[in-house]
């Protein structure tokens, strides 16, 4: 069977909302993901696509958490990349250890942590190391080791695979860096005018796919790969908007916001952002937006800071210091609908800080 994909992300069900965050800045990226149970194909067994997918697959992000640990689906998951010599990388979000069941499979392998905030910035840390997995694997054959040490003093750019299934994580690495990383050789002007995975974008948009439809939308409206047609973008954002992917929802918010091929209406880019707000997995997308454009005003919307704390405060509930940051920043500016209140800001200053915000940090030194 063809690998119609690079990456599989192994991920308990509870860790969904992760999971579809680094699959959806992956793709971004241009590397092809495998995720469930987005791509299981009706009519096939849960089982036998997991493990058809694993089968062809070149890498394996796990979700390292107390709930991968406790999921006999995910153990089942990286025992069948061990067994098939699949690349695993250990995408850690809590400060735990692996479970016994887990580190049996796992060894001595070194994971990447993700708890240092934003958790954007960790996500790029780990799309630069699959990307240069990836890279590497054009270039080698499959039987290489199935496990990826990666050392914390180790940045994850000068990451490189290991030759042998036991590595020390001090040993130099010698291996040459390829000249051009995957997402620089996939938008060179070479392959600008034949981009790649353009066919497999929208054969997969056709079958119905959310994250492809929305990638075609966006594709129509930079020109990548296609001419700008902001009225094809439009019809992308829209099937992938009323099948439920929250962020097709905020692209289409985003085009009746802004007047982008749709004549310009805040009532109807509203009531995207609030389904996407309101769903039950990647809701931080229409959160944020609502929260961002309350907080500014514009495009028709008056700015309303009260709005604008109550969606702030919805992601700052999930411990993002981004979002607690903004919090305190409206009560502290204070504006329409929200008193200035420095108690309050302080407050939500000190909460940032503790997770390492260094904004909130210095805002506190100087109301002290």
């Amino acid at each position: 069977m063809p690998s119609n994909h690079d990456v599989f992300i192994s991920h308990s069900s509870s860790d969904k909302i992760i999971a579809d965050a680094v699959c959806a800045k992956l793709e971004a990226s241009h590397i092809r993901c495998w995720v469930a149970p987005r791509d299981i194909i009706p009519g096939e067994t849960w089982a036998g696509s997991i493990f058809n997918a694993i089968t062809n697959c070149k890498v394996m992000i796990m979700i390292l958490s107390g709930n991968a640990n406790s999921s006999k689906h995910v153990i089942r998951e990286v025992e069948i990349a061990v067994k098939q010599n699949v690349v695993i990388v250990p995408f850690r979000t809590e400060s735990i250890e692996p479970s016994p069941d887990l580190a049996y499979f796992l060894g001595a392998t070194h994971w990447l942590d993700a708890m240092t905030p934003p958790l954007e910035a960790r996500i790029q840390d780990l799309i630069s190391c699959i990307d240069g997995f990836l890279n590497l694997n054009r270039k080698s054959k499959r039987n290489q080791s199935n496990i990826i040490l990666l050392s914390k003093e180790i940045s994850p750019e000068s990451v490189d695979p290991p030759k042998s299934p036991v590595r020390s994580t001090s040993e130099p690495v010698s291996q040459p860096k390829p000249a051009l990383s995957a997402r620089e050789e996939q938008t060179s002007p070479a392959k600008l005018a034949d981009p790649p995975y353009l066919k497999y974008d929208l054969e997969r948009a056709e079958s119905g796919q959310v994250v492809e439809m929305r990638k075609m939308g966006r594709r129509y409206e930079s020109g990548d790969g296609v001419p700008k047609d902001m009225s094809k973008a439009i019809m992308w954002y829209r099937r992938s908007a009323e099948r439920g992917y929250e962020y097709g929802m905020c692209d289409l918010a985003n085009c009746y916001a802004q007047g982008k091929g749709v004549p310009q209406d805040t009532n109807m880019a509203l009531m995207w952002y609030q389904k996407a707000a309101d769903s039950v997995f990647s809701w931080q997308a229409g959160a944020e937006a609502l929260a961002n454009w309350y907080a500014k005003g514009g495009d028709g919307l008056t700015q309303d800071l009260a709005q604008a704390v109550k969606w702030y405060k919805k992601i700052a509930e999930r411990g993002y210091p981004s979002d607690i940051y903004q919090v305190a920043e409206c009560y502290a500016k204070g504006g329409i609908g929200l008193p200035r209140d420095l108690k309050e800001a302080k407050a939500w200053y000190q909460r940032a800080a503790e997770k390492g915000h260094k904004v909130s940090q210095d805002r506190l030194k100087d109301l002290y």
